[in-house]
């Protein structure tokens, strides 16, 4: 069975059943990771499998959430959020940007040497009043 490929900006724009079958599809990606031949190539799977599952799995609210918890956690740079969260760049910097919007997350620029461009980093709002 196999699902035409189409553009989603959002869960909410899924119809049940195709959720059901990304899911589904997460699932079955999981599964393949125990047959792998080292410990690295089975992380990397796992990962594929998680990412999936946070984009068709999490809906919008959910991922806000999920990101703001990271950042309460101390994931303070969009590096740092990529790499913990598993969203890609664009997706997260829409995230962070309703947020902000919210009031949720403050955005500050950091230099510690002084030199080169100042890091651009994220904190919980109620962290910076």
């Amino acid at each position: 069975m196999s699902v035409k490929a189409k553009t989603v900006r959002t869960v909410a724009d899924l119809t049940p059943r195709t959720r059901r079958i990304c899911l589904g599809f997460a699932d079955r990606v999981a599964e393949f990771a125990i047959d792998a031949p080292n410990d690295d190539t089975r992380r990397i799977v796992y990962e594929a499998a998680n990412r999936i599952r946070k984009a068709y799995g999490f809906s919008e609210v959910e991922k806000a959430a999920y990101v703001l918890g990271r950042v309460k956690i101390g994931a303070s740079t969009t590096t740092d959020l990529v790499r913990e969260t598993g969203f890609d760049q664009g997706e997260l910097g829409r995230i962070l940007n309703d947020l902000q919007d919210a009031g949720e997350v403050v955005l500050r620029k950091q230099s510690l040497s002084g030199n080169g461009r100042p890091a651009m980093l994220y904190f919980p709002a109620e962290d910076h009043v």
